[in-house]
């Protein structure tokens, strides 16, 4: 039965999610037709016991879905069905919010229990980063937003025994998405009343930040305001065509690839992100540093020492593989090679 309100969302076009509240399903169906685009099914211990929330925390650019379950977890889920992380609390009465409390541009995950704690989870892997335990159960919706007028984000808490709590975050950051109760004041669970230009940054927060909510690109430089807002680029100055890492990707570029334009190897794998645009390789996966596609015995991270194709088992065609010229002594990329044959 599904008795949790729906949430309307943008993708290609506006679609309604649901859930099947005290079941693990999570449907995303076509808002122009009705048809059923995503089955999500979150697994078998879980009980869904919240309305869901709709961001993109992790800034790739896909929205995700947060749900709360009675088997004490909080699920983030991609909407394209994928399971980003999952985190421990005790029951989950009411309705998460969304908010960076920790200065990073990113949204993090506000979650209250049953038992009166509350706990702030790192949008990137779920990671606990800041709990308080105030006595009292808890069991309406909290609250995110700028209450004193610094620009930034602060916590709302009301328990159950008459007490309201506000929490100060001196590092935290001016992004809202999802700040109370379905979304936003009126409650309508809709995309739309809190972010009208659907560039992943809420009104709220671009009125904070001074860009333009009507725009998706307020300084017109094909990079969405989104993005950087939350790579620490300025969305007031066509950036553009910059390079501030030095790593041979253009800002937009960056933006292309979702690298970081202020890291020259986002994934850590030490293959410049250059490099792995530049060879079909994905520069967000640090595992594709140990593959080898082509089969000649090279991993990519010696590919890119020898400066050799990881896509080409011969990269100089001269009839050898390169795996078996650095084995053997010779350079990959010289061709012909001579060989010496002793007389009998």
């Amino acid at each position: 039965m599904v008795i949790c309100p729906p949430v309307i969302y943008h993708g290609e076009f506006l679609n309604i999610l649901t859930v099947h509240y005290e079941r693990r399903e999570i449907k995303i169906f076509h808002g122009k037709d009705g048809r059923l685009y995503q089955r999500i099914i979150l697994p078998t211990s879980a009980r869904i016991s919240t309305p869901p929330v709709v961001a993109d925390i992790n800034a790739d650019s896909v929205l995700d879905v947060i749900v709360g379950s009675k088997n004490y977890k909080v699920y983030a889920v991609s909407v394209v069905g994928e399971i980003l992380w999952v985190s421990d609390v005790f029951g989950v009465p009411t309705n998460i919010v969304l908010g960076d409390m920790d200065g990073d541009n990113s949204l993090d995950v506000v979650v209250v229990d049953d038992y009166g704690y509350i706990y702030i989870f790192d949008d990137e892997d779920g990671d606990l980063i800041w709990s308080c335990f105030v006595v009292s159960s808890i069991s309406v919706c909290p609250a995110v937003g700028d209450i004193d007028g610094d620009g930034l984000n602060e916590l709302v808490v009301a328990t159950d025994n008459g007490y309201v709590y506000a929490f100060d975050f001196p590092q935290s950051g001016s992004r809202v998405y999802w700040g109370m109760f379905q979304g936003s004041p009126m409650s309508y669970g809709n995309i739309l009343f809190l972010d009208k230009d659907l560039d992943f940054l809420s009104d709220y927060s671009e009125h904070l930040l001074g860009t333009n909510d009507s725009n998706p690109d307020t300084d017109f430089d094909g990079i969405p305001d989104w993005f950087e807002v939350t790579r620490n680029l300025d969305p007031f100055i066509n950036d553009a065509s910059e390079d501030p890492d030095d790593d041979g990707l253009t800002n937009f570029q960056e933006y292309q690839y979702l690298t970081d334009p202020f890291s020259n190897d986002t994934d850590g794998d030490n293959l410049p992100d250059s490099w792995e645009v530049n060879h079909g390789l994905n520069p967000l996966n640090a595992t594709d540093r140990a593959l080898d596609p082509d089969d000649d015995m090279l991993a990519n991270w010696q590919e890119y020492e020898y400066d050799t194709d990881p896509w080409n088992p011969d990269t100089d065609g001269d009839g050898y593989s390169d795996g078996y010229e650095v084995y053997n002594g010779f350079d990959p990329l010289e061709c012909p090679h001579y060989f010496i044959i002793s007389p009998r």
